[in-house]
């Protein structure tokens, strides 16, 4: 016959026993729900590495290619740019008489509508749609850029054909400038904007 002691030991045994088996059963479960798991991941990073592989094949397919074909955007820039370089022609010559006849205030009037109308050709063509705290980064030093470039050349311009030189006085060469200045800044922010990419 078993002693009592001996008969409860075997009893804790068994327990132990089946705790353990328990215990085993539940880290194989854990350890087969790891590997499917890890199989999953690979299984998405595969795939992902299909949809990247995809995605580039599909750039490359969407790249525009300007020179290889003719759009309507080539005839409207052709238009634009010949529209501004016929206007141009009578801006450069007339532009000279016509300062004669104006004021040092009507010529200062002429630099403000310039830039004005600088300031709503950018807003209403290029930047309507972006972001309002962009916009009020971006335009104003692209307008003064632009502003100032198209002043710059009107001065090398005129200085080149001798419509002005060392000869000019301040006045002249103030009103002069000011009687080209809406059209240059037109032409240098149409050039801008149609240089940008759809």
């Amino acid at each position: 016959m078993v002693k009592p002691e001996l008969s409860e030991i075997l009893k804790n045994q068994k327990t132990i026993i089946k705790l353990l088996k328990k215990i085993d059963n539940e880290e194989i479960k854990e350890l087969a729900e790891e590997d499917e798991m890890g199989l999953d991941e690979e299984q998405e990073l595969s795939e992902l590495k299909k949809l990247e592989s995809i995605e580039q094949e599909l750039a490359e397919e969407v790249k525009v290619k300007p020179l290889s074909r003719i759009t309507h955007r080539d005839f409207y820039k052709a238009i634009v740019g010949a529209l501004f370089g016929i206007m141009g022609h009578f801006s450069f010559f007339y532009g000279v008489e016509i300062a004669h006849g104006i004021s040092v205030l009507r010529a200062s009037f002429l630099y403000v509508i310039a830039f004005v109308i600088g300031l709503v050709f950018l807003y209403a063509t290029g930047y309507k749609k972006i972001d309002p705290k962009t916009v009020y980064k971006v335009i104003p030093l692209r307008l003064f850029t632009i502003y100032f470039t198209s002043i710059m050349v009107i001065l090398i311009v005129l200085f080149v054909f001798d419509f002005i030189g060392l000869h000019s006085s301040f006045v002249e060469i103030y009103k002069t400038v000011a009687a080209i200045s809406i059209l240059a800044v037109m032409g240098a922010i149409t050039a801008d904007l149609i240089g940008k990419s759809e």
